[in-house]
């Protein structure tokens, strides 16, 4: 018996994945996948085949029976697969524990149009504000005037 392999392995909902058996085709005699109560075993010497996984969306080749793959993977998918591989040396295992998570929502162009607007909007006031003020003071003033003078003359009369 060879030590087993175990990995734990993350995907997004709606991902696909595949797991791979590591084996050597001259010394296996079987491969079996299971998960839970579901199982698939092929043995290569009498060319026979035996499954009853009823996922649309898990494929096994016959051809080639070390890969796994699963398409869209949904919540339903998640648990530990097992790949048994029977040889002339013995049986080695190799574990999948298949986490699938909900894919990150991705922000659409709309909003991220208006997370970028509001800030312009807002810098756009802020530079236009000052502007507007600035240009109705200097309207306000007759040519004559001086802002020194104007400003020292005032200050005087609040002297007296």
């Amino acid at each position: 018996i060879y030590p087993g392999d175990h990995r734990d392995v993350l995907v997004s909902r709606g991902d696909s994945i595949m797991f791979t058996c590591n084996i050597s085709n001259a010394n296996t005699t079987q491969i079996s996948w299971t998960k839970g109560r579901s199982v698939f075993a092929h043995s290569i010497l009498r060319n026979q085949t035996f499954s009853n996984f009823t996922s649309h969306r898990l494929r096994i080749e016959l051809n080639l029976p070390s890969k796994l793959n699963i398409f869209n993977a949904q919540h339903d998918d998640a648990g530990l697969y097992v790949c048994n591989v029977t040889g002339k040396r013995g049986l080695r295992t190799t574990e999948w524990n298949l986490t699938v998570s909900e894919k990150p929502q991705e922000i659409s162009p709309s909003l991220y149009f208006l997370y970028i607007l509001t800030p312009v909007i807002g810098f756009l006031l802020c530079g236009f504000t000052p502007a507007v003020c600035l240009c109705r003071k200097l309207r306000t003033r007759t040519p004559n005037q001086n802002p020194v003078q104007d400003q020292f003359h005032l200050q005087s009369e609040g002297e007296v």
